[in-house]
């Protein structure tokens, strides 16, 4: 199992997956969205997060996640904002597990995501909602 470092910052309903460096620095206090907990960490191309551990990005699945959340935060009644490149890139990946792990909604991007006011990069791309798949109680 891994140990994801965890950074609290000075909102509340923001903390950060990994080891900060410049990129992450410059996002830490900015854009905050009261009606979402955040989560900022880096992404990768494939649809996986990518924190920054012991100097290097490693990838770690949706469940890796939920798990650092439930350990590491308060969170999981409210939406969670990824801030993080791609982890919406894949319809039924990242951000859609994430939400049937926590059976909260996620928003996420499915490109990069420019640190200065959380906004994908490419003008064709938003921020995409992800809804936990309905659970059958038969």
């Amino acid at each position: 199992m891994l140990n994801i470092p965890v950074t609290r910052t000075s909102l509340p309903n923001r903390v950060v997956c990994g080891e900060i460096d410049p990129a992450i620095e410059i996002a830490l206090n900015r854009n905050p969205q009261p009606w979402f907990d955040d989560i900022i960490c880096h992404g990768h191309r494939c649809g996986l997060l990518a924190p920054i551990i012991n100097g290097a990005h490693v990838l770690i699945t949706a469940q890796e996640l939920a798990r650092f959340i439930r350990r590491n935060t308060t969170f999981g009644t409210r939406p969670i904002r990824l801030l993080s490149c791609w982890a919406g890139r894949d319809p039924n990946g990242f951000a859609q597990q994430l939400a049937d792990l926590l059976r909260v909604p996620v928003l996420a991007a499915a490109d990069r995501v420019e640190v200065y006011h959380f906004e994908p990069v490419s003008p064709d791309e938003r921020f995409r909602m992800f809804w936990p798949t309905p659970v059958d109680d038969d």
